[in-house]
């Protein structure tokens, strides 16, 4: 049955001298019923998104609707619903729930919807519509199931007057809020635990531009949701929106993201900048061709190598390799210091060295017999340079936890408990140096840290080099099976030093961790 007629038969073909054009300024005048908290609302001027339905849809009660819908856009049709409410809207269970978009929140509603089978009504001495229908009146949260039986046309089924009073917000959006609150709850634990508690270190390994792309994500399906929904403005939109924008703001600088490379632009390397090269070799070249070994390092061509995992796999453990007569042959003029795993190569004069031990209190036996290999983690050495001595730390610190292990084992958190503790000393051990030395210096190595990982609080006096790598917008280092997702290796220098050029290159295969590359100078050098 068509539209036009249901209207018709409900109510949409009133006289003509009903039916006379109002203009929507007239509409409080039309139907002026003031609520019981005092607003003055007109059911007609509230049924906003009931106005979308169509002239096809063959349901009567819904038909009456879209005559009501036709009226807010101006049509002569006013005599259909007539509500007392506190700006909330009615739908019918027979549309879908998207239609009704806003609800019953405050307030009781006492309202006229003539059925199937009523009158269109008359009008009173004061000429307001008098409707013959259902007349109830509801509290919040209340199903309104009025159709009389036998009211309506033979097809019209049981309860086609029915309704909900209830909010207009959508298990989407509340779930869309949900997750958003959620995850600034993560962000917000993430950076009061990481670097602080060992046991955090599972939610450490997420990569850091999750910190940006999950809030970014939900302001995306707001706006999808808003575009193509579009309900009034409601509590789990302004949630989803806030908290977004609160763990954008506090993520950003945990995302490991290097706006350099859209905002920067390169710099020249000045006469007189030194080459260095920093590089985790994975159990030097054990797995791997000699020769190539040594020709990738030659290739680097650098004034200063601080090359970590001078050492081979031994079948209980680390053991030490003894490989400086090659490096000399292929290496001369170079000054070899090495202590432990690391190994420091160069041909800027030395002018002095230490090596920062540390073992937490709580170990006074290291794990392996190779005491160096878990205590001797930092190697500093004083270079000449420009008529100053520049400081270069060759760090590697201990693994956030052990890779062998499932985290399903118990075994995998008691290592990483371990290795938290050395962790902890390792890095309050570089810490006091760095503040005891008021040269300028270069702090480069396989941190086994991440960007967003608060460890990196001990080294807050001094500047990423990454922010002079003008090609990656999100730079990695290390690989996990192939998979390049982490920045573990990473090169830091005081305010005195500048970085004209950073770069990480390609292990070709030697490693899983890339080569750093650092063009350095000091400043008015």
């Amino acid at each position: 049955m068509g539209a036009s007629s249901e209207c018709g038969r409900w109510g949409g073909s009133a006289p003509k001298r009903d039916r006379e054009r109002r203009s929507p300024q007239s509409l409080h005048d039309v139907n002026p019923i003031p609520d019981i908290f005092g607003h003055r609302w007109t059911a007609l001027t509230d049924l906003v998104s009931l106005s979308r339905a169509r002239a096809t849809v063959e349901s009567p009660m819904r038909s009456a609707l879209v005559c009501a819908g036709e009226y807010r856009r101006g049509h002569p049709f006013s005599d259909v619903l007539s509500c007392e409410f506190n700006q909330k809207c009615l739908s019918p269970r027979v549309d879908t729930r998207s239609d009704c978009r806003r609800g019953f929140t405050t307030g009781r509603a006492r309202c006229a919807l003539p059925v199937p089978g009523g009158d269109r009504g008359t009008r009173g001495q004061d000429g307001r519509p008098q409707l013959k229908g259902v007349h109830r009146t509801v509290d919040r949260d209340q199903v309104i199931e009025d159709a009389p039986e036998g009211s309506g046309p033979p097809d019209a089924p049981a309860g086609a007057v029915e309704r909900t009073a209830r909010g207009g917000t959508c298990t989407g959006s509340v779930l869309l809020a949900a997750g958003s609150a959620g995850w600034l709850l993560f962000t917000a634990a993430h950076l009061l635990l990481s670097g602080r508690v060992w046991w955090w270190v599972l939610p450490d390994l997420l990569p850091p531009p999750a910190f940006v792309l999950a809030p970014l994500l939900s302001l995306a399906a707001l706006a999808v949701v808003a575009a193509v929904r579009r309900p009034p403005w409601r509590w789990p939109a302004w949630m989803t929106l806030g908290c977004s924008l609160v763990a954008l703001l506090a993520g950003g600088p945990e995302s490991g993201l290097n706006p350099a490379a859209v905002l920067g632009t390169p710099r020249p390397v000045p006469a007189g900048a030194i080459r260095v090269a920093s590089w985790d070799t994975l159990f030097w070249d054990q797995t791997d061709d000699p020769q190539h070994f040594l020709d990738y390092l030659k290739a680097l061509d650098a004034d200063v190598y601080l090359l970590q995992e001078y050492m081979l796999q031994g079948p209980d453990g680390p053991v030490p390799v003894d490989d400086a007569a090659r490096l000399r042959a292929r290496f001369p003029g170079y000054t070899l210091v090495a202590r432990g795993e690391l190994l420091t190569l160069t041909r800027l004069p030395v002018v002095g060295q230490r090596v920062l031990t540390a073992r937490p209190a709580s170990s006074p036996t290291t794990p392996t017999s190779w005491t160096d290999y878990w205590d001797a983690r930092v190697l500093r050495t004083d270079l000449a340079l420009d008529g100053g001595t520049l400081s270069v730390y060759n760090v590697h610190l201990a693994d956030p936890f052990d890779l062998g292990r499932s985290p399903l084992t118990g075994d995998f958190y008691s290592a990483a408990h371990l290795l938290g503790t050395y962790r902890e000393a390792q890095w309050q051990a570089l810490e006091r140096d760095l503040a005891a030395n008021d040269r300028p210096t270069v702090v480069s190595g396989a941190l086994n840290t991440l960007p967003n990982m608060g460890d990196l609080r001990h080294l807050r006096s001094l500047r990423d080099a990454v922010a002079a790598d003008t090609d990656s917008l999100y730079p990695v280092s290390f690989a996990l099976r192939g998979a390049w997702w982490w920045r573990l290796d990473a090169t830091y220098t005081s305010p005195e030093v500048v970085v004209s050029r950073y770069a990480l290159r390609s292990p070709e295969g030697l490693s899983t961790h890339r080569a750093q590359l650092a063009w350095i100078s000091l400043r008015g050098g």
